[in-house]
């Protein structure tokens, strides 16, 4: 049996280990300035101001002053599942030459835009349970902002590291367009508006890395919303 498939067999049988008692929380990507606003479409791409984005959140707002914001902190707003998730740890960061940023206009407002130029263009979104907890991510949209371009993605869901074991997979194909974010569709194939890629909805204890790789389409196009995820307690005897 070879390393791989034994660790695989292993975190699986782990994950019987779990109960679906906990919390949950919906990221809606909604960041607002200090005075309560939402930040504008012209705020400075980095991903300075996701830094703690969605970090052991555990109500519909927290405030937060980022680097280079400590005197104006922003609002971070979430949506509840059935409950919040303060014991999962979330990093959210990118491959060399991308970069994981807040954008908001009235076709897309506030959403996780994925930006990439040339090259490998991947966006890792990283869950660190405390012991006793696992994390469960449940689904996410994907949509493009061009009705000519279409997009395609392949994302993962990895042990440990982007490059770890992976867990589950899939790939997510969506068409470009320029229609208001309320137009949701289900995912199988390309479709118009936000794509809802759900996954098994297994959870996973320790770290964790969801790994959305654009691999066609527009790398100034792209987009991720609404990250849902659980937190899951460990089930007693």
């Amino acid at each position: 049996m070879t390393k791989q498939l034994s660790n695989s067999i292993r975190i699986l049988a782990l994950s019987f280990l779990w109960q679906g008692t906990g919390g949950a929380t919906l990221l809606t990507f909604s960041i607002s300035d200090y005075a309560g606003s939402p930040l504008a479409a012209s705020t400075p791409k980095s991903m300075s101001i996701f830094a703690h984005y969605g970090d052991r959140a555990e109500s519909n707002t927290a405030f937060v002053p980022e680097k280079g914001y400590e005197e104006e902190p922003f609002t971070y707003n979430y949506e509840e599942g059935n409950g919040f998730t303060p014991n999962i740890s979330l990093k959210i960061n990118a491959s060399e030459g991308c970069e994981v940023t807040y954008y908001n206009e009235p076709r897309w407002p506030e959403v996780c835009f994925l930006h990439g130029a040339s090259g490998k263009k991947e966006y890792y979104f990283t869950f660190t349970a405390d012991p006793g907890f696992a994390t469960k991510i449940n689904s996410f949209k994907l949509f493009g902002f061009l009705d000519s371009i279409a997009h395609r993605a392949l994302w993962s869901i990895r042990q440990d590291t982007p490059d770890g074991n992976e867990l589950e997979s899939g790939e997510a194909l969506v068409n470009g367009n320029d229609r208001p974010a309320e137009v949701d569709t289900p995912s199988g194939n390309p479709q118009d508006g936000p794509l809802t890629v759900n996954t098994t909805g297994t959870a996973y204890p320790r770290t964790i890395v969801l790994v959305i790789e654009h691999v066609e389409g527009s790398g100034s196009g792209f987009a991720l919303d609404d990250l849902n995820f659980d937190q899951v307690a460990v089930k007693k005897p």
